[in-house]
């Protein structure tokens, strides 16, 4: 149990879920505008250490289309679904938890450094399955990425996800940073579509290599005409001389996922993935060494050798670990 988590013996207790557990209720985590976060455990047994998501309204029925579009995405890529209860008193969902925000330390190595590709890799593929099953995530940020106490990246909060089609009556919402330019033009209904979710995707990444958002300081209204204005510059100016072969190769595909026009950026977010991944393969078969301060390009295979004299295992593609189930 977290040392921040305080037992009271008057808890609440949250039951007739979809499992029949009982789970008690403990210290609030977070708060947000459709519900709160309390730490939570389960009554009977001693298991993986969870959260109670509650709803603000009991009877809001986009929580209930919450708790059934995450039980539809359950996978690796998606935080842990373990009960939840949709209607009638005291409605929640148990998730797993995964306290740790996908902070900028995760992406510190830079597009070089394997971990930061399986990390990209991963977040990717939870943006993929969605897609897959024809729902459109929308509120797509960096705090929606979390990772787990075995720093596993994975997806968290449907809250205003909705199937491909649906117009919410509610008109555009979402995290403004990292809502699609579309979505501020003028008559948007605000659909999701699997482009508006790309572009919020790769701003996500953008701000994760660079540990700042482009939009930081703006006040809505200048974030939109930003958008509709202007548009963004390839992470990898922002990186100065730390950027190697692969943050220019990796920010020119993140870069294309930005595009202001839905129509210029990639096809699909697995084509984007797909492109990530080849961009910094490439990039690695044509890195260079430092001689002294002279620079000579660096084979494939001279790079797999100065590898393994520096005990660092050649990273694999991410479609390759896949296949194999290792990432």
């Amino acid at each position: 149990m977290s040392e921040f988590v305080r037992p009271n013996p008057e808890s609440i207790i949250l039951h007739g879920g979809k499992t029949g557990d009982r789970w008690r209720v403990l210290d609030k985590l977070a708060e947000g505008g459709q519900a709160r976060v309390h730490y939570a455990e389960h009554v009977d047994a001693v298991g993986v250490p969870v959260v109670a998501k509650l709803p603000h309204d009991p009877t809001s029925a986009r929580f209930k289309t919450e708790a059934e579009i995450h039980q539809r995405l359950q996978s690796p890529y998606v935080i842990d679904l373990h009960d939840f209860k949709s209607g009638g008193e005291n409605p929640y969902m148990i998730l797993e938890r995964a306290e740790k925000d996908l902070v900028i330390d995760v992406f510190e190595g830079g597009m070089s450094d394997p971990s930061v590709l399986s990390a990209v890799n991963r977040m990717c593929r939870s943006i993929e399955w969605a897609h897959e099953n024809e729902i459109a995530v929308k509120d797509i940020k960096r705090a929606n990425f979390r990772r787990t106490p075995h720093d596993t990246i994975k997806l968290t909060d449907f809250g205003i996800a909705a199937p491909f089609g649906y117009v919410d009556p509610a008109g555009p919402i979402g995290s403004p940073i990292s809502m699609a330019p579309e979505h501020f033009e003028e008559g948007s209904n605000g659909m999701g579509t699997p482009e508006s979710d790309l572009y919020s995707l790769a701003l996500v990444l953008w701000e994760s290599a660079t540990g700042f958002s482009p939009y930081g300081g703006l006040t809505n209204a200048q974030i939109a005409h930003e958008k509709q204005a202007s548009f963004l510059r390839p992470y990898s100016d922002f990186l100065g001389v730390k950027a190697t072969a692969q943050d220019r190769a990796a920010a020119e595909v993140i870069f294309e996922g930005t595009q202001r026009n839905p129509a210029d950026r990639q096809k699909s977010v697995g084509h984007m993935r797909r492109q990530l991944n080849k961009a910094v393969r490439d990039a690695k078969d044509t890195m260079h060494i430092d001689l002294g301060g002279l620079k000579a390009p660096k084979s494939k295979a001279i790079a797999v050798f100065l590898n393994e004299v520096q005990g660092v295992a050649e990273d694999r593609t991410y479609d390759e670990g896949f296949e194999r189930g290792n990432v």
